[in-house]
């Protein structure tokens, strides 16, 4: 649901795209910012990277007069390649994007956007990635 919010509003930033590996998603290469809504979905085999991840990973439920709305925590994860000075400065203007952004998706009201500053990640095969998360603050309409 919000998670292509996030992904549109990335995808809009040229500055960002132009650093961001190239996937072709079917109809054409586009940056590779992978969008799930489903926790079985992954990145495929073929991405290379750099390349940003967008997942769910729950959020805190609050109601107004009968209306359902929630925090949600999203979780934007930046992996790259074994460049990790570079990566920061990239995860970095990606939070500056995300952090008091204006999103929008049919069907909420998305009230206002808190992010974190990046945090480190490490995988077994030590690529370097940078955690974000995406607090947007929303309401069912």
């Amino acid at each position: 649901m919000i998670t292509k919010a996030i992904r549109n509003l990335i995808r809009a930033d040229a500055p960002i795209v132009a650093q961001l590996a190239v996937f072709d998603f079917g109809s054409g290469d586009e940056a590779a910012i992978f969008a799930f809504d489903s926790p079985e979905e992954s990145v495929p085999h073929d991405a290379t990277f750099p390349a940003v991840v967008i997942r769910a990973a729950g959020g805190i439920n609050f109601g107004d007069r009968g209306n359902k709305g929630a925090r949600i925590v999203m979780r934007v994860v930046l992996w790259g390649n074994r460049e990790r000075e570079t990566l920061e400065v990239l995860a970095t203007e990606i939070w500056e994007l995300l952090d008091r952004a204006t999103l929008t998706q049919a069907g909420f009201n998305i009230y206002g956007v808190l992010a974190d500053p990046p945090a480190f990640l490490d995988d077994p095969d030590d690529y370097p990635g940078f955690l974000i998360n995406v607090n947007p603050f929303v309401e069912k309409i």
